[in-house]
């Protein structure tokens, strides 16, 4: 059986209004899933299922997922030993707002080995004027005071920066304060607006083509630097240089294939993709479906295979070796059939081209 990757929607609770969240049109206090004999069944199943391999991945969302208590996400790791067979490799990795962390969750993200992925949009006054508390209050100086717990625990951590009209302008500005920080890794995401129960709907984007093309750019230039060291990992860069060397690109929305794994919901329903929680894309659920039945389902076969063919243009697109035709998503309702940012990257790619491969033929030549 080949690895397995499954992100849980823990909840669909969370502490925090941020003005572009694409889950903001979702109820509060719809449950959760951690505690239920659904997951507990699956989490079995899981274990089974990559028994062969040996690996297994899985994502922590919501909402917030830490509204949901220590204790709680003690007995999920508690479960995953106890299902797992002997010498598999467990992986977790958690999406949080960070607001909640003490040295508590510090302590036991270390204990496990969680990869914790943390928001935050830039300094102070560029985060605080989008990611608020329910009640409007800023949440910055909770978010740096979670990373320091984080960091001081030794805790493997990454920056999730959402990119909008708060911060598109500041690339520069932005890569040197994440650089500040202590964090090595950072990705970048354009700031969107849908419901994700409705993905035949186009998505509703801050910013435009052109803004996130110079954005990256600006950025790729402060990565890079004069020496071309970066000093940090950076999201999509990672993935285009892996795409210049001839790997797979790590992240779906640059990959051949829609193959990001399992979406589980909060209600134990699953996806195939967190941007197609809805009927026509449903798999089955957990508890009820066998693992095999989910990933070899119809629905699942056709989704992961959607990008074949390309649109038509991105057939005769020179740089389509390393974008692969983005997310197709973000290609509902634009006129040219592509990503929404099509250009952006294109942009990129004319900007950054010469330095990426002198990067590969660095990276090449240091292997002998």
């Amino acid at each position: 059986m080949p690895e397995l990757s499954v992100m849980i929607k823990a909840t669909a609770t969370c502490n925090l209004s941020c003005r572009y969240c694409y889950e903001s049109n979702r109820p509060d206090g719809r449950g959760s899933i951690l505690d239920t004999p659904r997951l507990t069944k699956f989490i079995a199943q899981v274990m089974d299922y990559v028994a062969d391999v040996g690996a297994v991945s899985f994502g922590w969302q919501g909402g917030e997922p830490l509204t949901q208590g220590l204790d709680a996400f003690r007995r999920v790791v508690s479960r995953q030993a106890a299902c797992a067979h002997r010498g598999t490799v467990i992986s977790n990795d958690i999406q949080t707002n960070g607001t909640l962390i003490d040295d508590d969750w510090a302590a036991l993200f270390a204990e496990y080995a969680f990869l914790v992925g943390l928001s935050l949009d830039g300094p102070e006054e560029i985060h605080d004027s989008m990611r608020t508390a329910r009640s409007g209050a800023p949440t910055f100086a909770l978010v740096r005071a979670g990373l320091e717990h984080l960091l001081a625990a030794g805790v493997d951590t990454n920056a999730l920066c959402v990119v909008g009209p708060h911060n598109v302008e500041r690339a520069g500005e932005l890569y040197e304060f994440f650089a500040s920080t202590g964090l090595e890794h950072l990705q970048v995401m354009p700031a969107m607006k849908f419901p994700a129960k409705r993905p035949e709907a186009p998505a509703d984007f801050w910013i435009t083509p052109e803004q996130y093309g110079r954005f990256l750019c600006e950025l790729f230039d402060a990565w890079y630097g004069l020496s071309g060291e970066p000093k940090m990992s950076v999201q999509p860069f990672d993935a285009f240089l892996q795409s210049y060397l001839g790997a797979p690109a790590g992240l779906c929305l640059f990959s051949h294939r829609c193959d990001g794994g399992l979406v589980v919901a909060e209600d134990g329903f699953v996806y195939p993709c967190d941007f197609h929680q809805a009927a026509p894309f449903r798999l089955g659920r957990i508890g009820t479906d066998s693992i095999a039945a989910l990933v070899s389902s119809a629905r699942y076969v056709d989704f992961v295979g959607q990008k074949s063919p390309p649109a038509n243009r991105c057939k005769e697109c020179p740089w389509f070796q390393h974008c692969r035709g983005g997310c197709p998503r973000f290609s509902r309702g634009t006129a040219h059939g592509a990503d929404f940012f099509c250009q952006a990257y294109r942009s990129l790619f004319e900007h950054a081209d010469r330095r990426l491969r002198l990067l590969r033929y660095r990276f090449q030549s240091s292997l002998g």
